[in-house]
């Protein structure tokens, strides 16, 4: 499982913000909203594989709004902050 935090620069928690999960090898791609507290999840993410997490909203931008990772286990800490 993957799932982290997207957040103001004053650390509230932003709601419907797209989050994107990508497998550049296969080209699968998943989508989630955030929750109202700015929580995201995705379930069932195979591990062994290389994914880009990046987040986009027509409301904020983000500096880093793509990270790039390998699953070996559940991540549930990939967390991003919106430009102030």
């Amino acid at each position: 499982n993957v799932g982290g935090r997207v957040t103001s620069a004053v650390g509230s928690g932003l709601s419907g913000v797209t989050v994107q999960l990508e497998n550049p090898t296969s080209g699968d791609i998943r989508f989630a909203r955030t929750s109202p507290f700015g929580y995201y999840y995705f379930e069932d993410v195979p591990s062994g594989e290389s994914y880009v997490v990046s987040v986009t909203d027509r409301r904020y931008g983000f500096l880093n709004g793509s990270r790039v990772f390998t699953l070996f286990d559940s991540v549930s800490d990939i967390d991003f902050v919106a430009s102030p």
